[in-house]
């Protein structure tokens, strides 16, 4: 039987609860699953140079207010290189003193005051700590939403960095696995995860 210990219910914490009905386990079931961690390079979000500007964060606009797309960088030693690189550097000038401190490029994620950066939101290779969850035997990953890719627990999407692996055996002596976001965790499960910042939990099986 579902512990009272959850007050303020609503629509959220009855979709959570029932699903550990249906597992037949209770909140004080569950507690964090072992973690084997393991550093490893990955595709992860970040930020690249941003594909408008190349990264200067300034552009040189026509008089309808549009892009004028900045000549190629020449590489040294190839035909013309001088005359390219004269080209190249007279638009950054250009564009230096049309955008100012702050950049005008209209692709560049922004900071705070206006300031460009010159970086677009993209996928950047690093070296991160990936967790590999260390199941019990025989654990069974029985939720109603375990394969949404999502929290087990309530179906609400989770980032790889916001997740976390819990386990319970039910009074039954079945062992139970899910993938939860932390929010779930915390609320339902009294289950916290510290990590590295970015730390990624692997979803797929321990190698």
């Amino acid at each position: 039987m579902l512990e009272p210990r959850l007050t303020g219910m609503n629509k959220h914490s009855d979709k959570a609860l029932e699903t550990l009905r249906q597992m037949n386990t209770s909140p004080s079931d569950w507690a964090l699953t072992p973690i084997r961690w393991v550093e490893e390079m990955r595709d992860v979000p970040g930020f690249v140079t941003c594909p408008t500007c190349q990264g200067h964060r300034n552009v040189c606009l026509d008089a309808a207010g549009a892009v004028i797309p900045p000549p190629a960088r020449p590489e040294y030693g190839q035909a013309g290189y001088w005359e390219a690189r004269q080209a190249s550097d007279a638009y950054e000038h250009a564009a230096r003193r049309s955008g100012g401190i702050y950049g005008n490029c209209p692709g560049c994620y922004l900071k705070r005051d206006r300031y460009r950066t010159g970086t677009v939101k993209g996928t950047v290779r690093m070296k991160v700590k990936v967790g590999y969850p260390v199941w019990r035997d025989g654990v069974r990953f029985d939720s109603r939403f375990n394969s949404s890719g999502d929290c087990d627990l309530c179906a609400k999407g989770i980032k790889a960095s916001g997740v976390v692996p819990v386990q319970a055996v039910g009074p039954d002596g079945r062992v139970h696995g899910m993938y939860v976001g932390e929010a779930c965790g915390r609320k339902f499960l009294e289950v916290k995860l510290k990590r590295a910042k970015d730390a990624i939990i692997e979803r797929a099986a321990t190698p």
